[in-house]
């Protein structure tokens, strides 16, 4: 919203400060929402009561490791937690080589403020590196955020796709996925927004012959439900972009019980992940039709019951809450990040046990 207020989470005091929320995702309205949170940031930090930590996540803001460090004031330990690494995003993305520099700039003179940077994945760490972050640099895992559900029926034959249309998710694999179910006589619900939905929505509803279902964002209470519906869970990756991200929704899908087909590029950290961890299986990028294939294929066994529960067992145990934000806590309470806080690249991203 455009008004500052106070929130509280549990015990939690949280101070909401005014936002500019860009429409459509266009990179101008984007760029002046990114600055008024900068400038906001950097004006009131010197106002703000020392603290004992400061724990700041990129993207959020290109300069919100810079923002951490001013709260900081040279005294906290500040640490900064890189959720996308936004020059391998441009450099993969359409707009390409005329940001990709400009944003390199940036995002290595904010993260090298920091004291020590955390990343999803061996692979952005890497990434981060090839940059030039020079700061310390480790592995925090996703967790999942949802438990596993009580019970597993049977499920109707159904795929679903849910989250962001934005260009690093590459949805413009949708309507021939759509188009490809629809000719299998399988339905897709899709629910999301971004700033690609509301443009892709008529297409999609072209190319499904009448079978499929469009619904808004659940709140987090309706989630594992509204996640738990659907056998099986598509993800799109945009080519050139698996090494800088790591979608959240890969680890909740598996979490709800569901059989989970990702496009993602070889090696990257999707990819890994699927060698070792049950129900995750990839596609290449830009490759919609092997996608359907893999869909028609697993389908049947992707609604057994038996499937479904031992998926869901296996992302509780691989992807703790518990266990990686306790490793997140030693890491913001020392001098030095944890160097065991996730497994090497050639083992995947799920914390150790």
């Amino acid at each position: 919203g455009r008004h500052r207020r106070i929130d509280a989470l549990d015990d939690i005091e949280i101070l909401r400060l005014p936002t500019i929320v860009p429409l459509r995702g266009r990179r101008r309205l984007r760029a002046l929402s990114d600055l008024n949170f900068a400038l906001q940031g950097l004006a009131r930090s010197g106002t703000l009561q020392e603290t004992d930590a400061v724990l700041s996540i990129s993207p959020g803001n290109p300069w919100s490791a810079l923002v951490g460090t001013a709260i900081a004031r040279g005294s906290t330990r500040h640490i900064c937690l890189v959720h996308d690494v936004q020059t391998g995003l441009a450099a993969g993305g359409s707009a390409g080589t005329l940001l990709e520099a400009p944003i390199r700039l940036s995002e290595r003179w904010s993260l090298n403020t920091a004291d020590a940077v955390m990343a999803l994945s061996s692979e952005m760490t890497d990434s981060l590196r090839s940059i030039g972050v020079r700061r310390p640099l480790d592995v925090l895992p996703l967790w999942s955020t949802i438990d596993p559900p009580s019970q597993y029926p049977v499920l109707e034959p159904e795929v679903q796709y849910s989250g962001n249309f934005g260009a690093k998710q590459g949805v413009e694999a949708l309507p021939v996925v759509v188009s490809g179910l629809a000719a299998a006589g399988i339905p897709m619900r899709v629910r999301g927004s971004g700033p690609r939905f509301e443009s892709l929505l008529p297409e999609l509803w072209r190319s499904s012959n009448g079978l499929l279902e469009v619904e808004d964002l659940v709140p987090p209470s309706m989630l594992p439900a509204a996640l738990g519906r659907s056998p099986i869970h598509l993800v799109l990756q945009a080519p050139g972009t698996g090494g800088s991200v790591m979608p959240s929704k890969v680890l909740n899908a598996l979490a709800s019980g569901a059989t989970v087909i990702a496009m993602a590029d070889r090696e990257s950290t999707v990819d890994r992940l699927a060698r070792h961890t049950d129900g995750l299986h990839t596609v290449p990028p830009s490759e919609p039709g092997l996608m359907v294939q893999a869909v028609r294929s697993l389908m049947s066994e992707a609604r057994d019951p038996s499937t479904r529960q031992r998926i869901a067992s296996a992302a509780q145990q691989a992807f703790s809450r518990a266990a990686v934000l306790t490793r997140l806590e030693v890491a913001l309470q020392t001098d030095e990040p944890p160097h065991d806080c996730g497994v090497p690249s050639d083992e995947g991203t799920g914390p150790r046990g």
